[in-house]
């Protein structure tokens, strides 16, 4: 005659506050601790501010050069010369716009399907870590 010993599964721990879910679920808490937030958000914010100063680059820049001042003129509206000021909205609004629009949207699209092939592949190589 043997003798078996069953145990019970673990308790889930409850980590952080208002960890428990619908019907007692626990789930972790997913953001780290607060330092790491802090720099993530940092990072994320100088990263927003550099996609902005290199779209401005990338739209004064070309053969036809757009200064900042022109620009800022061509945003609010404040044209003084109005041919110098046509042809050169010509080229921002028909050329330069749409041709950063569409390299953005690449550039996510680019990301998101390397996002999903890694996620799916679940490839050790392809992964961040």
């Amino acid at each position: 005659m043997s003798t078996r010993t069953t145990t019970a599964p673990p308790a889930p721990v409850k980590t952080g506050a208002g960890a428990a879910g619908p019907a007692g679920a626990t789930s972790p808490v997913t953001a780290g601790p607060p330092a790491r937030r802090g720099r993530m958000f940092l990072l994320a914010l100088a990263g927003i501010v550099a996609l902005a100063a290199l779209a401005i680059v990338h739209v004064g820049q070309g053969t036809a050069a757009v200064d900042l001042h022109t620009l800022w003129q061509l945003a609010t509206g404040a044209a003084s010369d109005r041919s110098a000021d046509e042809q050169t909205a010509a080229v921002v609004l028909d050329s330069r716009l749409p041709r950063l629009a569409a390299g953005l949207l690449v550039g996510c699209a680019l990301g998101a399907a390397g996002a999903a092939l890694q996620s799916v592949s679940r490839n050790m190589l392809a992964s961040p870590d």
